[in-house]
C-alpha cells in the first residue's frame, strides 16, 4: 500500500487562522511537521486534506497553499520509496526526514535533531506516546490534548524556535505572560495547570538527557511565577436546594430532565462525572436489608468505594429501571443550566477569581456556576452538615487526602454561623453575678 502524508489542523477549533500540520507514519515510526501555511478551519476539507475548491476561487493564496501540500505529499513519498528500493530505509530516521522536509519547506538545510532540539516536536512525540501506552483515561489525554495545543499556540507565537537550551524561569515567565496578555482573560489556575503539565514534560525529556538551561524542577510555579493552583470559588446546592431541583417538572423537556436526574445522581454519590454510567443494578448490593452502590474508582490509585443510596436516588434508579440515561458531560453542563434557571436558581452571587497574580471578585448568576463538578461537591457539603464524620465522606469520594476533600465542602458563613449557633457552647445561660469580688481580686 502507498505511503501517504496526512495533513491537519491545529488547532482544528481556532476561530480564524489554523496552522496546517503534516503527520506521516512508516515503519512503526511517525514524523510530524509544521507545513508553515495556514488556513480558516471553515475553508478546509477534512475529508480531501486540502483547503475547499470553491475557497480558493475566491482567495487565490490557497491555490499556492494546495499546491505546497501537494508538492510535500509527493516529496515525502518519493523519499520514503527511494530509500525503500535502494534498500536504505534503516537510514531514513525520523529525525533524518524530518530534517528534510523542513529543508524542502524553508529553503534551508537543517541538521536531524540533537539531544537538545525542538520542544514542540519532543512534545508532539511524548503525547503521542502517552496516548499510546493505553493507560491514561480519556478525560486525561484530552486534557494533555489542550496543553499541547497551547504551547503549539505559544511557539508559533514567539519570533524563533524554542529549543531546551532555552527552558529557564524566563521562558516560564513569557509563557504565563502569554495566556496573560489574551484578548478572553483565562483564571490563574487554568494557566497553572498548562504550565504544569509543560514542566513536566521537560522533566521528562530532562531524565531522557536533553539538557536544559535550568533546573526545571527548581521553578515554582506560585512563588516564582505568582500562579495559584487554587481554582475560582466554586458552589454547592444545599440540600433543600436538590429537594426543589428534584421536584422540578419541565414538561417536553426529556433531555433536560434526564440530565437533571443524573446531576441529582451524582449529588447523593459524590462520584465523579465519568463514573456516573456505574449508577446501576450490576453495582448494587445488599447487607441486612441496606441497599449500597459498590464499585471502583478510577482516578489514581483503584479504591473500592461503597455509598449507602439514599431514597432521593432510589426513586430515580425506579424511574429508568436502574439503567440511567446517558448524556456527555458536556451536555448535562449544557441542560442542568438551563434546568436550574427555569428552576429560579437565579441569584447574583460573587466569588473571587486569582487573574494576573491577584484575586478579584466577580459577579455571576447562580446557574452559570453549575456543573457536573457541583454534584460532588454538593454530596460533600451536604453530607458534612448532616453531621457525617470527615473520615466516612473521604472513605465515599474516594479523595486521596483529608487537605482535598475540604476543598469540597462549601457551606457559606451564615450556614455554618446557624450551624455553630445550635452549640450548647452558645447557648450556655450567662452565671449568676456575684455579690462580691473573688478574693483575689478583693485583697
Amino acid at each position: 500500500m502507498a505511503r501517504k502524508a496526512r495533513f491537519y489542523l491545529e488547532p482544528a477549533d481556532a476561530d480564524s487562522q489554523a496552522r496546517i500540520s503534516l503527520r506521516f507514519s512508516y515503519l512503526g515510526n511517525r514524523i510530524i511537521c509544521s507545513t508553515a501555511e495556514h488556513v480558516n478551519p471553515k475553508h478546509w476539507n477534512k475529508k480531501d486534506q486540502r483547503v475547499q475548491d470553491k475557497w480558493c476561487e475566491r482567495h487565490i493564496e490557497y491555490l499556492e497553499v494546495n499546491r505546497v501540500l501537494d508538492d510535500l505529499d509527493q516529496f515525502i513519498r518519493r523519499t520514503y520509496h527511494e530509500h525503500r528500493r535502494s534498500h536504505r530505509l534503516q537510514d531514513l530516521t525520523p529525525d533524518t526526514l524530518k530534517a528534510l522536509l523542513r529543508e524542502r519547506i524553508y529553503g534551508t538545510q537543517f541538521a536531524p535533531a540533537a539531544p537538545s532540539g525542538l520542544i514542540v516536536d519532543y512534545y508532539r512525540d511524548h503525547h503521542d506516546q502517552r496516548c499510546a501506552s493505553g493507560i491514561l483515561s480519556r478525560e486525561t489525554m484530552n486534557s494533555d490534548a489542550v496543553a499541547l495545543d497551547w504551547f503549539l499556540r505559544f511557539a508559533e507565537d514567539r519570533k524563533r524556535p524554542i529549543y531546551f537550551r532555552d527552558v529557564n524561569l524566563a521562558l516560564f515567565e513569557s509563557y504565563r505572560d502569554f495566556f496573560w496578555n489574551l484578548p478572553r482573560e483565562r483564571t490563574d489556575s487554568t494557566i497553572h495547570k498548562m504550565l504544569r503539565k509543560f514542566k513536566q514534560v521537560c522533566i521528562h525529556a530532562a531524565a531522557h538527557g536533553h539538557n536544559m538551561g535550568c533546573d526545571v524542577r527548581a521553578i515554582q510555579l506560585k512563588t516564582h511565577l505568582r500562579l495559584s493552583a487554587q481554582a475560582m470559588d466554586t458552589i454547592a446546592l444545599y440540600e433543600e436546594e436538590l429537594q426543589h431541583l428534584a421536584a422540578f417538572d419541565w414538561p417536553g423537556h426529556i433531555d433536560h430532565m434526564q440530565a437533571r436526574d443524573l446531576f441529582i445522581a451524582g449529588c447523593c454519590t459524590g462520584l465523579r462525572v465519568n463514573r456516573w454510567p456505574q449508577i446501576g443494578a450490576a453495582n448494587i448490593i445488599e447487607r441486612n436489608g441496606q441497599r449500597m452502590l459498590s464499585l471502583f474508582t478510577q482516578k489514581g490509585i483503584r479504591k473500592k468505594v461503597v455509598i449507602p443510596l439514599r431514597p432521593m436516588l432510589e426513586r430515580i434508579g425506579e424511574r429508568y429501571n436502574w439503567k440511567l440515561p446517558k448524556h456527555s458531560p458536556t451536555m448535562i453542563n449544557r441542560y442542568i443550566k438551563e434546568v436550574c434557571e427555569a428552576a429560579g436558581m437565579t441569584e447574583t452571587i460573587e466569588l473571587a477569581r486569582n487573574v494576573r497574580g491577584r484575586s478579584v471578585l466577580q459577579r455571576f448568576r447562580k446557574f452559570e456556576l453549575i456543573t457536573t463538578h457541583t454534584a460532588r461537591r454538593s454530596f460533600a457539603t451536604n453530607a458534612h452538615a448532616a453531621g457525617i464524620h470527615l473520615d466516612d465522606i473521604q472513605a465515599m469520594t474516594g479523595h486521596s487526602d483529608r487537605k482535598t476533600l475540604l476543598h469540597y465542602i462549601k457551606e457559606d458563613a451564615e450556614r455554618r454561623a446557624s450551624r455553630l449557633k445550635a452549640l450548647p457552647y452558645y447557648n450556655q445561660p450567662d452565671a449568676t453575678p456575684a455579690k462580691s469580688p473573688p478574693p483575689s481580686l478583693s485583697a
